[in-house]
């Protein structure tokens, strides 16, 4: 795994042979070389304060999430019986 240092990504890196099976049962390999940029969940403030809160008591705040890097990943943010789904960043309000 590699990290950048710049943009803050990580990236999974494979360099092996890859072994392709044809129909005829030829089998030929072929180096592979990939780069996997590994998505990131970023939350749009640094501190959430929901204030003083009491033992049993709820609050709620909106929050913005989003994914920073280059790899367009599907996320999912499930909350009681609400789903959100949405590419590349979420905004959940509760």
């Amino acid at each position: 795994m590699s990290s950048d240092e710049a943009g803050g990504t990580r990236n999974l890196q494979f360099q092996l042979p890859l072994s392709i099976e044809f129909e005829n049962v030829s089998v030929q390999t072929v180096p592979l070389d990939a780069t996997i940029i590994m998505p990131s969940l970023r939350l749009a403030t640094e501190m959430l304060d929901f204030g003083i809160c009491f033992v049993g008591q709820t609050r709620e705040l909106p929050v913005l999430l989003s994914n920073p890097t280059g790899s367009d990943s599907f996320w999912q943010c499930k909350q009681s019986m609400f789903t959100i789904h949405n590419l590349g960043s979420i905004q959940v309000l509760s």
